[in-house]
Protein backbone atom coordinates (compact mmCIF):
# COMPACT_ATOMS: atom_id res chain seq x y z
CA UNK A 1 0.00 0.00 0.00
CA UNK A 2 1.26 3.26 -0.82
CA UNK A 3 1.54 6.01 1.95
CA UNK A 4 3.13 8.39 3.34
CA UNK A 5 4.31 9.55 7.36
CA UNK A 6 2.21 13.10 7.85
CA UNK A 7 1.91 14.98 10.57
CA UNK A 8 -1.53 16.26 11.58
CA UNK A 9 -1.06 19.86 11.03
CA UNK A 10 0.31 20.16 7.79
CA UNK A 11 -2.79 18.56 6.15
CA UNK A 12 -5.33 19.90 8.61
CA UNK A 13 -6.12 22.90 10.63
CA UNK A 14 -8.44 24.25 13.49
CA UNK A 15 -11.52 26.38 12.37
CA UNK A 16 -11.68 29.44 14.18
CA UNK A 17 -15.04 31.14 13.20
CA UNK A 18 -16.68 33.00 15.75
CA UNK A 19 -20.52 34.61 15.86
CA UNK A 20 -22.59 36.33 18.25
CA UNK A 21 -24.79 34.22 20.13
CA UNK A 22 -28.00 33.38 18.62
CA UNK A 23 -30.42 31.15 21.24
CA UNK A 24 -32.36 30.12 18.31
CA UNK A 25 -29.33 28.37 16.97
CA UNK A 26 -28.94 26.81 20.90
CA UNK A 27 -30.74 22.92 19.60
CA UNK A 28 -27.49 22.43 17.61
CA UNK A 29 -25.13 23.63 19.64
CA UNK A 30 -21.51 21.13 21.20
CA UNK A 31 -20.17 21.13 24.18
CA UNK A 32 -18.19 18.90 26.26
CA UNK A 33 -21.13 17.97 28.07
CA UNK A 34 -22.94 16.87 25.35
CA UNK A 35 -20.48 15.37 23.45
CA UNK A 36 -20.63 11.52 24.36
CA UNK A 37 -17.49 9.10 25.84
CA UNK A 38 -15.84 6.64 24.37
CA UNK A 39 -16.42 7.99 20.41
CA UNK A 40 -20.27 7.68 21.11
CA UNK A 41 -21.25 11.25 19.35
CA UNK A 42 -23.49 13.78 20.69
CA UNK A 43 -26.53 14.28 22.28
CA UNK A 44 -28.99 17.15 21.50
CA UNK A 45 -29.71 19.10 22.98
CA UNK A 46 -27.25 20.57 25.42
CA UNK A 47 -28.36 20.74 28.82
CA UNK A 48 -27.18 24.83 28.94
CA UNK A 49 -25.96 27.17 26.41
CA UNK A 50 -24.07 30.66 26.80
CA UNK A 51 -26.00 33.64 27.52
CA UNK A 52 -23.30 35.82 26.05
CA UNK A 53 -20.13 36.03 24.23
CA UNK A 54 -19.08 34.64 20.81
CA UNK A 55 -18.96 31.04 19.89
CA UNK A 56 -17.69 28.67 17.34
CA UNK A 57 -19.08 27.50 14.30
CA UNK A 58 -19.20 24.48 12.30
CA UNK A 59 -20.56 22.72 9.04
CA UNK A 60 -21.49 19.25 7.79
CA UNK A 61 -17.98 17.29 8.08
CA UNK A 62 -16.13 19.17 10.52
CA UNK A 63 -14.90 16.98 13.51
CA UNK A 64 -15.71 18.26 17.14
CA UNK A 65 -13.27 16.75 19.52
CA UNK A 66 -13.91 17.91 23.44
CA UNK A 67 -10.72 19.58 24.57
CA UNK A 68 -11.57 18.78 28.38
CA UNK A 69 -10.07 15.63 29.91
CA UNK A 70 -9.19 14.16 26.39
CA UNK A 71 -8.61 10.48 28.46
CA UNK A 72 -13.39 10.33 27.98
CA UNK A 73 -12.37 10.14 23.93
CA UNK A 74 -15.36 12.24 23.04
CA UNK A 75 -15.76 13.17 19.03
CA UNK A 76 -18.30 13.67 16.60
CA UNK A 77 -18.15 14.00 12.97
CA UNK A 78 -21.22 16.60 12.11
CA UNK A 79 -23.51 16.12 9.83
CA UNK A 80 -25.35 18.90 10.25
CA UNK A 81 -24.22 22.87 10.95
CA UNK A 82 -23.92 24.54 14.31
CA UNK A 83 -22.35 26.35 16.91
CA UNK A 84 -19.53 24.76 19.69
CA UNK A 85 -17.98 26.06 22.70
CA UNK A 86 -14.53 27.22 23.47
CA UNK A 87 -13.71 23.51 24.95
CA UNK A 88 -14.32 22.42 21.94
CA UNK A 89 -11.89 21.52 19.12
CA UNK A 90 -12.89 22.20 15.40
CA UNK A 91 -10.91 20.20 12.74
CA UNK A 92 -10.63 20.39 8.98
CA UNK A 93 -8.67 18.94 6.18
CA UNK A 94 -7.29 21.42 4.05
CA UNK A 95 -4.77 19.22 1.90
CA UNK A 96 -6.59 17.60 -1.38
CA UNK A 97 -4.65 13.88 -0.31
CA UNK A 98 -6.59 13.58 2.54
CA UNK A 99 -10.25 13.34 2.64
CA UNK A 100 -12.24 14.59 5.46
CA UNK A 101 -14.15 11.22 6.47
CA UNK A 102 -10.93 9.43 6.58
CA UNK A 103 -9.12 12.35 9.06
CA UNK A 104 -12.43 11.71 11.16
CA UNK A 105 -11.23 8.09 11.15
CA UNK A 106 -7.92 8.66 12.03
CA UNK A 107 -8.92 11.06 14.72
CA UNK A 108 -11.13 8.57 16.20
CA UNK A 109 -7.71 5.93 17.01
CA UNK A 110 -7.00 5.70 20.45
CA UNK A 111 -3.80 6.07 19.40
CA UNK A 112 -4.75 10.10 18.74
CA UNK A 113 -6.43 10.32 21.92
CA UNK A 114 -3.87 8.45 23.73
CA UNK A 115 -1.22 11.01 22.06
CA UNK A 116 -3.74 13.78 23.42
CA UNK A 117 -3.85 12.94 26.64
CA UNK A 118 0.39 12.26 26.96
CA UNK A 119 0.92 15.81 25.76
CA UNK A 120 -2.09 17.06 27.51
CA UNK A 121 -1.66 20.27 30.35
CA UNK A 122 -2.91 20.36 33.79
CA UNK A 123 -3.56 17.53 36.28
CA UNK A 124 -7.52 17.92 38.04
CA UNK A 125 -8.67 18.95 34.76
CA UNK A 126 -6.42 18.22 31.89
CA UNK A 127 -6.66 19.76 28.54
CA UNK A 128 -5.40 18.96 25.16
CA UNK A 129 -2.45 20.83 23.97
CA UNK A 130 -3.47 22.74 20.86
CA UNK A 131 -0.04 23.22 19.32
CA UNK A 132 1.20 19.45 20.57
CA UNK A 133 -2.27 18.11 18.70
CA UNK A 134 -0.94 19.44 15.11
CA UNK A 135 2.15 17.23 15.47
CA UNK A 136 0.46 14.47 15.97
CA UNK A 137 2.02 12.20 13.14
CA UNK A 138 -0.40 9.08 11.12
CA UNK A 139 -0.14 7.01 8.16
CA UNK A 140 -1.72 8.90 4.83
CA UNK A 141 -2.17 6.49 1.97
CA UNK A 142 -3.54 6.84 -1.26
CA UNK A 143 -6.99 8.14 -1.70
CA UNK A 144 -8.75 4.95 -2.99
CA UNK A 145 -7.45 3.49 -0.25
CA UNK A 146 -9.09 5.94 2.35
CA UNK A 147 -12.13 5.30 0.85
CA UNK A 148 -11.87 1.51 1.56
CA UNK A 149 -11.16 2.23 5.15
CA UNK A 150 -13.62 4.75 5.67
CA UNK A 151 -16.44 2.29 3.98
CA UNK A 152 -15.52 -0.09 6.47
CA UNK A 153 -15.40 1.93 9.81
CA UNK A 154 -18.47 3.92 8.32
CA UNK A 155 -20.66 0.75 8.20
CA UNK A 156 -19.99 -0.61 12.04
CA UNK A 157 -20.44 3.42 12.79
CA UNK A 158 -24.24 3.00 11.36
CA UNK A 159 -25.22 0.28 12.86
CA UNK A 160 -24.20 1.20 16.22
CA UNK A 161 -25.71 4.67 15.42
CA UNK A 162 -29.01 2.99 14.49
CA UNK A 163 -29.00 0.77 17.72
CA UNK A 164 -29.07 4.01 19.75
CA UNK A 165 -31.66 5.53 18.18
CA UNK A 166 -33.85 2.23 18.82
CA UNK A 167 -32.90 2.27 22.21
CA UNK A 168 -33.54 6.25 22.47
CA UNK A 169 -37.19 5.17 20.79
CA UNK A 170 -37.78 2.13 22.67
CA UNK A 171 -36.93 4.19 26.30
CA UNK A 172 -38.87 7.28 25.62
CA UNK A 173 -42.22 4.52 24.49
CA UNK A 174 -41.65 2.75 27.57
CA UNK A 175 -41.38 5.41 29.72
CA UNK A 176 -44.60 7.36 27.66
CA UNK A 177 -46.85 3.88 28.57
CA UNK A 178 -45.82 4.00 32.21
CA UNK A 179 -46.72 7.61 32.84
CA UNK A 180 -49.90 7.54 30.98
CA UNK A 181 -51.01 5.09 33.50
CA UNK A 182 -49.55 7.09 36.55
CA UNK A 183 -51.00 10.28 35.91
CA UNK A 184 -54.55 8.82 35.31
CA UNK A 185 -54.19 7.15 38.43
CA UNK A 186 -56.33 9.22 41.51
CA UNK A 187 -54.13 7.85 43.94
CA UNK A 188 -51.20 9.68 44.64
CA UNK A 189 -47.96 8.31 46.90
CA UNK A 190 -45.10 9.29 47.56
CA UNK A 191 -41.88 8.03 46.04
CA UNK A 192 -40.18 6.04 49.03
CA UNK A 193 -43.30 4.03 49.16
CA UNK A 194 -42.46 2.37 46.00
CA UNK A 195 -39.32 1.84 47.31
CA UNK A 196 -37.73 -1.55 48.83
CA UNK A 197 -36.36 0.09 52.28
CA UNK A 198 -34.22 -2.56 53.37
CA UNK A 199 -30.16 -1.39 53.66
CA UNK A 200 -28.76 -2.21 50.49
CA UNK A 201 -25.54 -3.76 51.09
CA UNK A 202 -22.19 -2.98 49.92
CA UNK A 203 -19.93 -5.39 48.16
CA UNK A 204 -15.84 -5.43 47.58
CA UNK A 205 -14.44 -3.39 45.23
CA UNK A 206 -12.75 -6.23 43.47
CA UNK A 207 -15.91 -8.05 42.91
CA UNK A 208 -16.55 -5.18 40.46
CA UNK A 209 -15.52 -4.81 36.90
CA UNK A 210 -14.79 -1.29 34.83
CA UNK A 211 -18.09 -3.15 32.63
CA UNK A 212 -20.12 -3.04 36.47
CA UNK A 213 -19.30 -0.31 38.25
CA UNK A 214 -21.43 2.63 38.00
CA UNK A 215 -20.53 6.63 38.42
CA UNK A 216 -21.49 10.07 37.76
CA UNK A 217 -19.55 10.07 34.81
CA UNK A 218 -20.11 6.55 33.22
CA UNK A 219 -23.85 7.42 33.06
CA UNK A 220 -24.43 9.08 29.80
CA UNK A 221 -26.04 12.03 29.34
CA UNK A 222 -29.58 12.71 28.14
CA UNK A 223 -30.66 9.30 29.18
CA UNK A 224 -28.66 7.30 27.04
CA UNK A 225 -27.51 4.28 29.37
CA UNK A 226 -24.22 3.26 30.70
CA UNK A 227 -20.55 3.50 29.47
CA UNK A 228 -18.12 1.44 30.44
CA UNK A 229 -16.10 2.96 33.58
CA UNK A 230 -12.57 4.44 32.97
CA UNK A 231 -11.25 3.49 36.43
CA UNK A 232 -11.74 1.82 39.92
CA UNK A 233 -12.28 4.31 42.46
CA UNK A 234 -9.72 4.16 45.46
CA UNK A 235 -12.42 2.97 48.25
CA UNK A 236 -12.42 -0.91 49.65
CA UNK A 237 -16.28 -1.31 49.33
CA UNK A 238 -18.68 0.28 46.98
CA UNK A 239 -22.57 -0.53 46.84
CA UNK A 240 -24.29 -3.28 45.14
CA UNK A 241 -26.36 -3.07 42.19
CA UNK A 242 -28.90 -6.00 41.31
CA UNK A 243 -30.20 -6.13 38.00
CA UNK A 244 -33.81 -4.13 37.91
CA UNK A 245 -32.65 -1.71 40.14
CA UNK A 246 -32.35 2.06 38.50
CA UNK A 247 -29.34 4.06 38.26
CA UNK A 248 -29.30 7.69 38.28
CA UNK A 249 -26.65 10.17 38.66
CA UNK A 250 -27.13 12.98 41.51
CA UNK A 251 -24.68 15.33 40.18
CA UNK A 252 -25.95 18.05 38.14
CA UNK A 253 -29.19 16.30 37.29
CA UNK A 254 -30.35 18.45 34.42
CA UNK A 255 -28.02 15.85 32.48
CA UNK A 256 -30.64 13.01 33.12
CA UNK A 257 -27.80 9.97 33.29
CA UNK A 258 -30.07 7.24 34.11
CA UNK A 259 -30.08 3.49 33.66
CA UNK A 260 -32.02 0.12 33.97
CA UNK A 261 -29.39 -2.54 35.54
CA UNK A 262 -29.60 -5.42 33.34
CA UNK A 263 -26.52 -7.06 35.56
CA UNK A 264 -25.20 -7.42 39.10
CA UNK A 265 -22.14 -4.50 39.88
CA UNK A 266 -21.47 -1.67 42.24
CA UNK A 267 -22.20 1.96 42.45
CA UNK A 268 -20.45 4.99 43.71
CA UNK A 269 -21.52 7.24 46.37
CA UNK A 270 -22.82 10.19 43.13
CA UNK A 271 -24.95 7.72 42.02
CA UNK A 272 -28.79 7.04 43.88
CA UNK A 273 -29.70 3.25 43.15
CA UNK A 274 -33.39 3.14 43.20
CA UNK A 275 -34.92 -0.40 43.96
CA UNK A 276 -38.81 -1.46 43.22
CA UNK A 277 -40.98 -3.06 46.02
CA UNK A 278 -41.96 -5.60 44.26
CA UNK A 279 -45.16 -5.72 46.43
CA UNK A 280 -46.14 -2.41 45.17
CA UNK A 281 -44.51 -1.56 41.79
CA UNK A 282 -42.43 -3.33 39.60
CA UNK A 283 -38.93 -2.47 38.69
CA UNK A 284 -40.36 -1.34 34.92
CA UNK A 285 -43.17 0.52 36.48
CA UNK A 286 -40.25 2.62 38.10
CA UNK A 287 -38.01 2.82 35.82
CA UNK A 288 -40.76 4.07 33.63
CA UNK A 289 -41.75 7.11 36.45
CA UNK A 290 -38.10 7.84 36.83
CA UNK A 291 -37.25 8.23 33.27
CA UNK A 292 -39.26 11.08 33.11
CA UNK A 293 -38.60 14.41 32.32
CA UNK A 294 -41.28 15.18 34.95
CA UNK A 295 -39.05 13.77 37.49
CA UNK A 296 -35.62 14.90 36.65
CA UNK A 297 -37.08 18.42 36.48
CA UNK A 298 -38.49 18.11 39.69
CA UNK A 299 -35.04 16.77 41.21
CA UNK A 300 -32.85 19.54 39.65
CA UNK A 301 -35.78 22.27 41.05
CA UNK A 302 -35.29 20.96 44.50
CA UNK A 303 -31.19 20.05 43.89
CA UNK A 304 -28.81 22.41 46.08
CA UNK A 305 -25.68 24.00 44.82
CA UNK A 306 -25.03 26.34 42.15
CA UNK A 307 -21.87 25.18 40.51
CA UNK A 308 -22.20 21.86 40.93
CA UNK A 309 -25.76 20.65 42.07
CA UNK A 310 -26.67 17.50 43.80
CA UNK A 311 -30.21 15.89 44.19
CA UNK A 312 -32.00 16.74 47.45
CA UNK A 313 -32.46 12.85 48.37
CA UNK A 314 -35.38 13.95 51.01
CA UNK A 315 -36.51 16.14 48.31
CA UNK A 316 -36.40 12.82 46.04
CA UNK A 317 -37.97 10.36 48.51
CA UNK A 318 -41.42 12.87 48.82
CA UNK A 319 -41.88 13.41 44.84
CA UNK A 320 -45.52 12.54 44.47
CA UNK A 321 -46.60 9.66 42.09
CA UNK A 322 -49.92 8.83 40.70
CA UNK A 323 -49.99 4.35 41.41
CA UNK A 324 -52.61 2.86 39.53
CA UNK A 325 -53.80 -0.80 40.92
CA UNK A 326 -51.48 -3.81 41.12
CA UNK A 327 -53.27 -5.57 38.17
CA UNK A 328 -52.81 -2.10 35.57
CA UNK A 329 -49.11 -1.67 36.85
CA UNK A 330 -48.74 -5.36 35.70
CA UNK A 331 -50.25 -5.10 32.83
CA UNK A 332 -48.31 -2.53 31.42
CA UNK A 333 -44.87 -3.92 33.01
CA UNK A 334 -45.80 -6.78 30.89
CA UNK A 335 -45.56 -4.49 27.71
CA UNK A 336 -42.38 -2.53 28.86
CA UNK A 337 -40.31 -5.46 29.87
CA UNK A 338 -39.27 -6.63 26.30
CA UNK A 339 -38.80 -2.79 25.34
CA UNK A 340 -36.09 -3.26 28.20
CA UNK A 341 -34.56 -6.37 27.31
CA UNK A 342 -34.39 -5.28 23.56
CA UNK A 343 -32.27 -2.41 24.93
CA UNK A 344 -30.00 -4.63 26.34
CA UNK A 345 -29.10 -6.20 23.51
CA UNK A 346 -29.05 -3.89 21.47
CA UNK A 347 -26.11 -2.11 24.16
CA UNK A 348 -24.45 -5.13 24.02
CA UNK A 349 -24.26 -5.66 20.70
CA UNK A 350 -23.13 -2.03 20.49
CA UNK A 351 -19.97 -3.00 23.09
CA UNK A 352 -19.25 -5.70 20.73
CA UNK A 353 -19.35 -3.64 17.72
CA UNK A 354 -17.13 -0.89 19.52
CA UNK A 355 -14.83 -4.03 20.48
CA UNK A 356 -14.56 -4.94 16.87
CA UNK A 357 -14.11 -1.31 15.33
CA UNK A 358 -11.24 -0.64 17.76
CA UNK A 359 -9.30 -3.46 16.86
CA UNK A 360 -9.98 -3.15 12.92
CA UNK A 361 -9.00 0.54 13.29
CA UNK A 362 -5.15 0.91 13.72
CA UNK A 363 -4.48 -2.57 11.56
CA UNK A 364 -6.66 -0.57 9.15
CA UNK A 365 -4.46 2.34 9.57
CA UNK A 366 -1.75 0.75 9.86
CA UNK A 367 -2.09 -0.68 6.22
CA UNK A 368 -1.92 -4.46 7.46
CA UNK A 369 -5.40 -5.51 6.59
CA UNK A 370 -5.32 -6.07 2.74
CA UNK A 371 -8.24 -3.86 1.35
CA UNK A 372 -7.83 -4.66 -2.81
CA UNK A 373 -10.79 -6.69 -2.81
CA UNK A 374 -12.81 -5.27 -0.15
CA UNK A 375 -15.90 -3.98 -2.23
CA UNK A 376 -16.68 -7.29 -3.50
CA UNK A 377 -16.32 -9.20 0.18
CA UNK A 378 -18.91 -6.21 1.87
CA UNK A 379 -21.33 -6.53 -1.14
CA UNK A 380 -21.27 -10.35 -0.75
CA UNK A 381 -21.10 -9.86 3.48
Amino acid sequence: METKLVKLGKVAKYIKNRVDIDCSNSGEYVSTENLQSNKFGVSFPSSSYPASGKVGTYQTGDILISNIRPYFKKIWQANKSGTYSPDVLNIRATSATLTQDFLAVVLSDDRFFNFMVATSKGTKMPRGDKQAIMQYEFILPKLTVQQRVVHIIKTIDVKIELNQQINKNLLKLSSNIVMAASLKSERITDLQTLLDSSRKANISIDEVSLDTYVSNTSLRANKRGLDTAEDYPSVKTVRAVEPGDVLVGNIRPYFKKIWFADRKGGASNDVITFRADNTTVTPEFLFGILYSDRFFDYVTATSKGTKMPRGDKQAIALYQVGLPDKDVITSVSDVVNPMLEQVSLNEKQNQQLTKLRNLLLPKLLAGDIDLSNIETVMNNA
